[in-house]
C-alpha cells in the first residue's frame, strides 16, 4: 500500500465488505458463480434459495468479508481537483512477517 502513496496515487476509502462463498455438492462456489447458477430463478427468489431447491437443499454459506482499499490516479489537474475532494487517509502499514 505504501507504493500507492508513493506514486501520487489517492486513497478514496475501502470497497463494501463482500464476496460470500457457497458450499454446493462438496465444493467451493463463489457467489456470483451461484448466481449465475441460478439465472432462471423467478421474480423474488434468491439464487441461494434457488440453488437449495433446484440443485442442492445442503447448499451452505462461507462469508467471507474482505475489504479492498480503493485508489485513484488524476491524469490532469482537474480531475486532481476533483479527487482531492474524495481523499482518505492512507491505511495504517501492515508489519511484514
Amino acid at each position: 500500500m505504501a507504493g500507492y502513496q508513493a506514486g501520487n496515487w489517492t486513497c478514496i476509502g475501502t470497497t463494501a465488505p463482500t464476496n460470500a462463498s457457497y458450499v454446493v455438492h462438496g465444493q467451493l462456489v463463489h457467489g456470483p458463480t451461484l448466481r449465475h447458477m441460478a439465472v432462471h430463478r423467478p421474480a423474488g427468489e434468491t439464487a441461494e434459495a434457488f440453488v437449495r431447491r433446484t440443485i442442492d437443499p445442503g447448499v451452505t454459506r462461507v462469508i467471507k468479508r474482505t475489504v479492498k482499499h480503493r485508489y485513484l490516479y488524476p491524469l490532469n489537474r482537474s480531475t486532481r481537483r476533483q479527487v482531492t475532494a474524495l481523499a482518505k487517509p492512507y491505511p495504517e502499514r501492515e508489519p511484514a512477517e
